[in-house]
């Protein structure tokens, strides 16, 4: 636990919960999905604490590997992710990682949201998720690629436009995908190159 209350979550079905991690206005979304051989952790939000695996396991209850699988490489999807057992992310999103690994650039992303907060500044700098071994371990997943949790599947599926690498993971069964921002209400901020290799794809 820590001070500031940075994450709450939601049960959506018997296998899927959504983890919001909130700063000031801003939250982000970590789905966690559970199966009879795993868990998974699509996407790993911004990294303000080293507390996410440990609240997971706390508050979802699992108690076997987690893995995270991230839907594109952004500062506020893959905070975390070096907690787990292992993380996955498209290769297209590797050239960007040191923009968005960079800990200057969680400090003043954060110093905006929460209205440079000296108490809440403190705190982060003390605690946020050091990410020094993100590039030497991170693992490619691919479009095609399958997620196998004993008895739940989701698919992989490419849909570059927010990122080269963003990619969308489709659990059929169920009938439901994880997107990360792939597809937003309002805007992805992407490229309209890379939809067109969506549209063509599908």
């Amino acid at each position: 636990m820590n001070g500031f209350d940075f994450y709450s979550y939601e049960k959506l079905n018997s296998r899927l919960y959504v983890i919001h991690e909130k700063i000031g206005c801003n939250c982000y979304n970590i789905f966690v999905a559970t199966g009879s051989r795993k868990s998974v952790a699509f996407d790993a939000g911004m990294g303000f604490t080293s507390d996410l695996r440990n609240y997971i396991e706390r508050n979802i209850a699992v108690h076997h590997p987690i893995e995270c699988y991230l839907t594109h490489g952004d500062i506020d999807h893959i905070g975390s992710a070096v907690l787990f057992d292992s993380y996955y992310l498209n290769h297209r999103d590797y050239p960007q990682l040191k923009y968005h690994l960079n800990p200057e650039r969680l400090f003043a992303e954060t110093g905006k949201f929460c209205g440079n907060d000296p108490n809440i500044m403190s705190f982060i700098h003390e605690n946020y998720v050091h990410k020094e071994d993100f590039e030497k371990n991170v693992r490619d997943i691919n479009n095609g690629d399958t997620i196998d949790l004993g008895n739940m599947k989701f698919e992989v599926y490419k849909l570059p436009g927010h990122t080269p690498g963003s990619l969308a993971f489709f659990n059929r069964e169920e009938n439901y995908a994880i997107v990360g921002d792939a597809i937003l209400t309002t805007s992805s901020f992407g490229r309209c190159k890379d939809y067109q290799e969506s549209f063509d794809a599908y």
